[in-house]
């Protein structure tokens, strides 16, 4: 059966329902995924998606080979998928 990452291009993916999260694959800390998911929030958009976070978020200090972009499908009530990809 088909799972997340084969969904999209993504080297991890974190899903966070009812305030329960999972993630899959190669995902940063969870400071940076709440941090991702706020953004994702604030933009205001149903999909929020950027090749390069650490333009974004530039306070994280993000390693583009730890993490350099992200898919984010905003649901409600706060709830979120987050796809998450190393630089290529």
């Amino acid at each position: 059966t088909p799972d997340l990452l084969d969904l999209v291009p993504a080297d991890g993916v974190v899903v966070d329902i009812e305030g329960h999260r999972r993630s899959r694959g190669s995902v940063p800390p969870p400071h940076v995924v709440s941090a991702v998911a706020t953004w994702a929030r604030d933009v205001n958009v149903s999909v929020a998606r950027t090749e390069s976070l650490s333009r974004e978020l530039p306070e994280l200090d993000l390693d583009p080979q730890v993490i350099a972009g992200t898919l984010v499908l905003n649901l409600p009530d706060g709830q979120y998928v987050a796809w998450f990809r190393r630089e290529v």
